[in-house]
């Protein structure tokens, strides 16, 4: 980074005088009282804000090499710069889902750098920073000491520093957090230190990706108006910031959010994802990252599960037509007459219709000749509405048929005429 020197210095007055009006002013005459929340907001000018480091860092650029990101990542940060940028984000959780995740790591494996000050980091970029394990030992976020201060060094200068956790201006017990040593172990992609929070933690270091760095540091609260308001505590920020140097800065304002819902996000994914597999889902997230498309894709999942509801209702197998029963001994007899008369046996042949006759009326008005031809006569006329004369004629013309020892074609043609006439008269 460049000028960092001459920024931070020279600033040091101008920030010390800012924090007197804003913190002792105020404070003197009981007319404010602070939010001691850490937000690390670069508007806020509440303690444990970060409108002093902002102000600080915006100042060492100019306005086209200066850019506020308030959108998702991967809508805001380019995969290719053109010119060594730096990504840089301080508050105290960081959230970004699978396709921000994807953009910061393309954006880092171009070349450029990216710079992470939080309290928590999220697993799903810590799967691709920590995939080869060291001995085993698995990603679990951070770790956590309590003290009411820490003593912050780098590396490369030695210098101690220490930083107090104050609320309501009086010293309180604080989260100091700090990456595990036992995933720090050899390798040319392996987590390397750079700063150490006391004389064994680290809380700065710095993992290879690609052709860039990511510089992973733990305490942010040394990044906080309250912090900066020591000249001591502006020389340890220079030297953190003196490991990058950009010619553009991209800064994080959008993935902040507060540490127990960072924490408990990155808790979660821990349980989840502790078995290492692969998360996909770029295209997806892409999809439920545009409000539009996101609706979209909701209206089609409502709209299979609605499908999916009324298709699975049971319905009513179609009920097959059945034919009416029919009475193949009528279709029988009516054969064998046809056979008889082809064969000119005349007499056969009227037997034949007779029966069929017969076959027709017990079937259709349930009467059949039992005791005299009288009875009858009357209930079949009565039933099939036709006179009782036509039906004594077919009963009498049949008697002649039957005594006689063969009959003429015209005898079979009149007694067929009696048949036909009964049928369409009958009912």
């Amino acid at each position: 980074m460049q000028n960092k020197n001459l920024i931070f210095l020279s600033g040091g007055i101008v920030i010390l005088l800012l924090l007197f009006f804003v913190f002792l002013g105020d404070g003197c005459e009981g007319k404010r009282n602070f939010s001691w929340r850490e937000t690390y907001d670069e508007k806020s000018r509440e303690p444990y804000g970060a409108f002093v480091f902002f102000e600080l860092l915006q100042e060492g650029y100019a306005e086209e090499k200066f850019a506020v990101m308030t959108d998702s990542l991967h809508l805001e940060l380019p995969a290719e710069t053109g010119e060594k940028s730096q990504y840089m984000f301080v508050g105290p959780a960081m959230y970004t889902d699978s396709a921000s995740t994807q953009a910061l790591l393309k954006f880092v494996g171009n070349g450029n750098d990216a710079f992470i000050s939080s309290k928590t980091i999220p697993y799903d970029l810590m799967f691709y920073l920590y995939y080869t394990e060291c001995d085993g030992v698995l990603w679990n976020d951070y770790e956590i000491f309590q003290d009411t201060s820490a003593v912050l060094t780098v590396d490369r200068d030695e210098e101690p520093f220490e930083f107090k956790y104050y609320k309501n201006f009086r010293a309180a017990m604080y989260n100091w957090n700090y990456i595990d040593p036992a995933v720090m172990c050899e390798g040319e992609d392996a987590i390397r230190q750079l700063g150490t929070m006391g004389d064994y933690y680290p809380n700065f270091a710095k993992v290879r990706y690609g052709e860039g760095w990511f510089y992973l540091h733990t305490t942010p609260l040394a990044f906080s108006n309250f912090s900066l308001q020591k000249e001591e505590n502006l020389r340890y920020a220079e030297q953190v910031l003196a490991y990058t140097d950009a010619e553009k800065i991209y800064y994080d304002t959008h993935s902040r959010v507060s540490e127990g819902i960072g924490r408990r996000r990155n808790e979660r994914n821990n349980l989840f994802q502790n078995d290492r597999r692969f998360e996909s889902g770029g295209e997806l997230s892409y999809i439920l990252a545009q409000p539009s498309l996101r609706w979209a894709w909701y209206l089609a999942l409502g709209l299979a599960l609605l499908y999916l509801i009324f298709r699975a209702k049971r319905r009513q197998r179609i009920i097959p037509v059945t034919e009416e029963n029919r009475n193949t001994s009528l279709d029988y007899v009516g054969t064998i007459g046809q056979l008889y008369f082809q064969q000119q046996n005349h007499q056969k042949a009227a037997e034949q219709n007779y029966k069929l006759w017969l076959g027709h009326v017990r079937e259709k008005y349930r009467v059949a000749p039992k005791d005299s031809d009288a009875d009858f006569i009357k209930r079949l006329a009565a039933k099939a509405d036709v006179p009782e004369g036509l039906i004594g004629k077919i009963l009498e013309q049949h008697n002649l048929i039957r005594r006689a020892t063969g009959i003429q074609a015209h005898t079979l043609m009149d007694f067929h005429a009696l048949l036909e006439k009964f049928y369409e008269q009958a009912k």
